[in-house]
């Protein structure tokens, strides 16, 4: 009994050396990392290039980690750190430059949007006041807005453009929506209505009426179509039923 007794003590005295020893080190790596001839080295240089394989590094080294609630909080902290600030206008431009070409992976796109929806959105049960709304409507309207083709969305559509083609069209595409596949009888408005399926023209020549030309969307789907045209012109020729 007394053999185990001054076992114990034994261990818990090189335990508590161990500790010392452990605290005094963190205190050196502390002022180390203070001076000022290491933060100006190589490893905290601004602008220093990280190469693939240290980021592949990095990643193996963190993979499967899980965050404390402690160092979320500090995190989220950190992050609130451009509140009410702006960035400057180099900065903006090495971001603009460092994020050009990049494309977002799908599931990544996915947990975007997730990240926003409902009470997650930095916007929930918030408005824009009317001098915000102002200037949103100013920055996007004609020459301005990133969309902009020159007007050619105000141009009219040909008279053979009419109820009796858009009939022919529904029933060729069997009254489905050809990007989504939802049927008519399944189409709403906000108001809860009735809604029609519309028919796009594919090469968006609004005078180009021939039957390879056209195409049914729901109302959700056809908005998309107002974004990266040529790539959603070359998607529909293929789906096209003729």
């Amino acid at each position: 009994m007394k053999q185990q007794v001054l076992l114990l003590l034994v261990f818990l005295l090189l335990a508590s050396v161990s500790n010392a020893d452990s605290d005094e080190t963190r205190r050196k790596m502390s002022l180390a990392h203070k001076k000022e001839d290491y933060r100006n080295s190589g490893y905290f240089k601004k602008g220093r290039i990280v190469y693939k394989e240290e980021k592949l590094k990095m990643s193996i080294l963190h993979k499967g980690k899980k965050l404390s609630e402690e160092i979320k909080i500090k995190m989220r902290k950190n992050h609130k750190g451009m509140l009410g600030k702006h960035h400057s206008e180099e900065t903006k431009k090495r971001l603009s430059k460092f994020n050009k070409g990049k494309k977002l992976s799908k599931d990544h796109k996915r947990k975007i949007s997730e990240a926003h929806k409902g009470e997650k959105s930095f916007m929930f049960g918030k408005n824009h006041s009317e001098e915000t709304r102002q200037k949103m409507s100013k920055a996007q309207t004609k020459e301005k807005h990133s969309q902009w083709l020159g007007g050619k969305s105000f141009e009219p559509y040909s008279p053979d453009f009419n109820i009796g083609l858009k009939r022919l069209i529904r029933k060729r595409d069997n009254y489905r929506c050809q990007q989504c596949f939802r049927h008519e009888n399944e189409l709403f408005t906000k108001k809860g209505k009735p809604d029609k399926l519309n028919v796009h023209h594919i090469n968006f020549v609004k005078t180009d009426n021939s039957l390879s030309n056209l195409i049914c969307l729901c109302r959700s789907c056809h908005s998309q179509t107002n974004f990266k045209r040529e790539d959603w012109t070359n998607y529909f020729q293929k789906r096209v039923m003729i």
